[in-house]
Formats: C-alpha cells, sequence, structure tokens
C-alpha cells in the first residue's frame, strides 16, 4: 500500500434528483416532445413511462392546467383510460341509444 492519502472527491457539482424533482424533469421533457409533435407512445418510450400516464399529462397540458401535486390527484376512474383509447376501441365499448 501506498503512504499517500488518496485523493477524495468531495465537491459535487450535480447532486441526485429526488423523485418528485425527476417526475416534473419528465413531464417538463413529455411537453416538449408533445411540441414538437411527437406521438404519446413516442413520448412514453422517450422518458420511460406508461402510455397511459403520459395521456394523462398530455390531456392535462392540453387544458392547459398544472400537474397537480402528487398528493391531490385522486385514483383514476375505470373510464378515465378511455381518452386515450383509439377511437376503435371506443366504439366497442360505447353503448348504443
Amino acid at each position: 500500500m501506498s503512504s499517500q492519502p488518496q485523493a477524495v472527491v468531495s465537491d459535487v457539482s450535480v447532486l441526485p434528483l429526488t423523485r418528485p424533482q425527476l417526475a416534473e424533469a419528465r413531464r417538463v421533457r413529455a411537453v416538449e416532445l408533445f411540441e414538437q409533435g411527437r406521438s404519446t407512445s413516442e413520448v412514453a418510450r422517450v422518458v420511460g413511462m406508461h402510455p397511459e400516464s403520459v395521456c394523462r399529462w398530455k390531456r392535462l397540458w392540453e387544458q392547459g392546467g398544472a400537474w397537480p401535486p402528487r398528493w391531490a390527484v385522486t385514483p383514476p376512474t375505470p373510464n378515465a383510460a378511455r381518452g386515450c383509447a383509439s377511437a376503435s376501441s371506443r366504439a366497442a365499448t360505447t353503448p348504443l341509444p
């Protein structure tokens, strides 16, 4: 062993993101991709999230709303995902008059 002290990096210029910061960064990136005209499935793949989550983000973004705090979000209803489904699958689940 060497008797010289090892160099220790104590100055961390970039701290790791917290979970809420990471979630916000993903949503911000998703909006950038929506503005470029990217599809929901492509945005989901790029940001590493499920397409239904990205679809909810897109709906909020299109409505001009801010991202709600996680604790203020109510659990989705079973029919909430239908807004992301294709027209053909909606037609199959929509009751006739």
